[in-house]
């Protein structure tokens, strides 16, 4: 089963379902709330038998706070597969025409008290909405992409389910350090891999539950905190014991020097320190990144999909 939804933020009410595609709109209920857990633009979610992929974007408003109105469109896919690399191109040309219809934040307000809204504009969306359903082409329901496991680690406090969350476009807020093996799904932008990240807890206490998830990996990510130096000879210990073991032996390996927006680090140093060159014969590069700002984020997960994709 396919659906498509359009989404509106309302000031008093707060994210709704404003246009949908003839589904019982209560099967739909943990849509609407995506917009208040990810950034704008776009973005992929699981939930349960539910693939999604949705892009978030604004249009402007003369009655909206901020001038514009805050708007979702989400095509889900239950019982099925998706590709949201095709679904993304034509959920961008929706928003695109949808933000060059004149005065079409009227549309949102037809039935309101407080503004007075234009049905005109309404039929002209809706029109554009049920033209875009109908336009999908199969091959949107084909998840083309292939599929990697990565096993992502570091001492605690690294910043390694940030990180996770910058990569998903998914809003920064301030997290308790990770206490369990969190799997979840990402697509790597700009490569046709997708990958199911395990985000290994750092404390030491849980080291114990990584070993298990070791098998059956294609790469690893290992991430470090450039502004915690004291923990530098800690981080080159755990970071050696994983990546020489048989299970993980010459899987590409990322490194995430993470955190530079706190202190920029002495690149050279950091590497003499973790020893890089006694990690055996295998693809390896390393990036700066920031989690909180986004920085390096996305030029790392681009060299790490393409090694991932051979």
């Amino acid at each position: 089963m396919k659906t498509l939804l359009l989404v509106h933020f309302d000031a008093i009410f707060g994210p709704k379902i404003f246009l949908h595609s003839g589904i019982n709109v209560d099967d739909f209920k943990h849509i609407p709330p995506l917009m208040d857990l990810y950034k704008e633009g776009f973005f992929y979610h699981e939930f349960n038998k539910d693939k999604s992929a949705n892009l978030s974007f604004q249009v402007p408003s003369e009655y909206a706070r901020g001038r514009c109105e805050l708007l979702m469109l989400t095509y889900l896919v239950r019982d099925g597969e998706l590709n949201p690399g095709s679904a993304k191109g034509y959920l961008t040309r929706f928003a695109e025409r949808l933000a060059q219809i004149k005065d079409g934040y009227k549309a949102f307000y037809v039935g309101s008290n407080r503004y007075p809204g234009d049905p005109r504009k309404l039929e002209e969306i809706t029109e554009i909405f049920d033209g875009l359903y109908h336009s999908f082409p199969a091959e949107v329901n084909v998840f083309k992409q292939k599929e990697r496991k990565i096993f992502m680690f570091g001492i605690s406090k690294a910043g390694k389910t940030t990180i996770l969350h910058a990569l998903q476009n998914r809003q920064h807020k301030e997290l308790q350090p990770t206490i369990f093996m969190d799997i979840s799904k990402v697509l790597i932008p700009n490569s046709n891999v997708s990958i199911m990240v395990y985000d290994a807890p750092g404390q030491i206490k849980y080291r114990e539950m990584w070993v298990p998830s070791l098998v059956g990996q294609d790469g690893l990510v290992f991430v470090v905190d450039v502004a915690d130096k004291e923990r530098f000879e800690e981080a080159k210990a755990i970071l050696h014991e994983i990546a020489l073991k048989p299970q993980t032996k010459g899987l590409p390996l990322l490194l995430l020097f993470n955190k530079i927006d706190l202190k920029k680090p002495k690149v050279k140093d950091l590497i003499k320190v973790l020893d890089l060159g006694g990690l055996g014969a295998r693809p390896v590069r390393y990036f700066e990144t920031s989690a909180i700002t986004g920085e390096g984020i996305l030029e790392a997960f681009d060299w790490f999909g393409k090694e991932l994709g051979k």
